[in-house]
C-alpha cells in the first residue's frame, strides 16, 4: 500500500472503503478540488508520476488491461495501479464516471485498482470525513442534532468494530448496506457535519469494553427486539424496550400486505419440497413472528426472517388474518427491530432527550468512549490483533 500500511492508517483513524459509484465501471474523470494532489504508483516504494492541482481533471481507463493515466488531454503513461494523495488533510475530488452525469465528492486518497476486468476504488480517508456521508445516506432525512449525534456514534461504532472486514479484498470496508451506505460528502448539509463533529471520536462500549454492535432499523413498531429472538444469539445490551416509532406521523409505523391462500401455500411447499395445507404463526416477546409451523409439525417450521425475505415483507412484526381464500398481513415497522430505531430516537430527540440517553435507552449498559483514548487500551489491541489489519 501507498506511503503507510494499513496499520498505520487504522491508528491514525483512517479506513480504507471501497467505493463504486457506478457498478462495472471501466473509465471515470477525477478532479482534483483544493491546492495539490499527488499521482503515485503503489509499489513497497512509491514512485511520483505527476501532480494534479484545483479544477485539473484527470481520465483513469482500461488499456489492455491496465489503467491508462490522461491528465488535462495529455496521456501520461500506463500504469497496474494508481494512488492519488491529496496533500490538503482537508483536501476534496470529484469522481464522474464516464457516460454519467453523477459525480460525488469525497475527501482524502484514493487507490485505483482493476479487478475482475473493471476498475475498483478503495477510498482511504479519515473516519470524521468518512462519518458525516453515512449519516447522510442512513438517516439524513431527520434533522434534529441530537438524533444526527445518535446515528453519528452508531456509525462510527460500527466502523471500528468491523475494522478488516473484507481485509482478503485489501480493504475494511463497502459502500453498500452489507456494510453501511455512503455516499461521499454530503451535498448542502451543513447542520448535519455540524451534529456529527460535535460527537467526534466518540464510540460505544459494551460490558467488557468492546465496540458494540450497533445495529438498527428504521422503524421497530413500538417495540424492538431482543437479540436471541431475531439472530439466535444472545447480546446483553440488545434487549427489548420500547422504541416510541408507532405512531402515524411516520410512514413505516403500519402497514398491510396480502396474497391468496393458493399462492402463499405453494410458496411453503415449493420452499420445502413437500405439500404445505396449513400454517400457524409463534410471535415472540415484542410481537414478531419467531417461527411459521407448517402442517402443524413442530419440525417443520420456517423462521419469521425467512418468511419476511420470501414475501418481501417490511419486518417479521405482524398478524396473519385469513378472508375469502385471502392471507392478510397486518404489520408493524420496518428491518429486523434490534437495537437503535430511527424513528424512535427521532421522537426522543424532539421529546429534548439528549443523544447519550437515546444511545442507553436502546442499548443497555453501554458507555463512550472517544477513539484515541480507546485505540491505546489493551482491548482495543486485541481487537485490531485479532482482525490482521497490520497489511501491506
Amino acid at each position: 500500500m501507498c506511503l503507510c500500511s494499513l496499520g498505520s492508517l487504522i491508528h491514525g483513524q483512517s479506513l480504507s472503503i471501497w467505493i463504486d459509484p457506478q457498478p462495472g465501471m471501466k473509465a471515470f474523470t477525477y478532479t482534483a478540488l483544493q491546492k495539490e494532489v499527488w499521482v503515485m504508483t503503489t509499489d513497497s516504494f512509491p514512485e511520483y508520476i505527476t501532480s494534479a492541482y484545483n479544477g485539473d481533471i484527470l481520465k483513469i481507463t482500461i488499456v489492455s488491461g491496465k489503467l491508462q493515466l490522461t491528465r488535462n488531454s495529455i496521456i501520461v503513461g500506463v500504469f497496474p495501479e494508481l494512488y492519488f494523495w491529496n496533500a490538503d488533510s482537508s483536501g476534496r475530488f470529484r469522481i464522474q464516471p464516464e457516460g454519467s452525469k453523477k459525480q460525488v465528492e469525497y475527501y482524502d486518497h484514493l487507490k485505483v485498482q482493476i479487478h475482475k476486468q473493471q476498475l475498483r476504488l478503495i477510498h482511504d480517508v479519515w473516519i470524521e470525513h468518512y462519518i458525516p456521508g453515512v449519516v447522510a445516506a442512513e438517516g439524513g432525512i431527520y434533522k434534529t442534532p441530537e438524533f444526527l449525534k445518535v446515528q453519528a456514534v452508531c456509525s462510527r461504532t460500527y466502523a471500528i468494530r468491523n475494522l478488516g472486514k473484507y481485509q482478503r479484498e485489501g480493504f475494511d470496508l463497502s459502500d453498500k448496506v452489507d456494510c453501511q451506505v455512503y455516499h461521499g460528502i454530503p451535498v448542502n448539509m451543513p447542520a448535519l457535519e455540524a451534529a456529527v463533529f460535535e460527537t467526534r471520536g466518540l464510540i460505544a462500549l459494551d460490558e467488557f469494553d468492546e465496540p458494540i454492535d450497533a445495529v438498527f432499523s428504521a422503524n421497530c413498531g413500538g417495540q424492538s427486539a431482543n437479540s436471541e429472538d431475531v439472530w439466535t444469539a444472545t447480546t446483553p445490551y440488545l434487549k427489548s424496550t420500547e422504541s416510541y416509532d408507532q405512531y402515524r406521523e411516520f410512514k413505516n409505523s403500519s402497514w398491510t400486505y396480502s396474497v391468496s391462500r393458493p399462492d402463499l401455500l405453494k410458496l411453503f411447499s415449493e420452499y420445502y419440497k413437500k405439500p404445505v395445507y396449513t400454517f400457524s404463526v409463534e410471535p415472540d416477546y415484542s410481537g414478531r413472528v419467531r417461527q411459521v409451523r407448517l402442517n402443524e409439525d413442530l419440525k417443520t417450521v420456517i423462521s419469521g426472517t425467512e418468511l419476511r425475505r420470501l414475501l418481501k415483507l417490511k419486518s417479521t412484526k405482524f398478524r396473519v388474518y385469513e378472508h375469502k381464500g385471502f392471507y392478510f398481513f397486518s404489520g408493524q415497522g420496518f428491518g429486523h427491530g434490534v437495537g437503535m430505531c430511527q424513528d424512535g430516537a427521532y421522537k426522543l430527540s424532539t421529546l429534548g432527550w439528549s443523544y447519550e440517553a437515546i444511545l442507553r435507552h436502546f442499548y443497555t449498559g453501554v458507555r463512550m468512549i472517544d477513539l484515541t483514548e480507546y485505540l491505546k487500551t489493551p482491548e482495543a489491541d486485541a481487537v485490531l490483533e485479532g482482525r490482521n489489519l497490520n497489511q501491506e
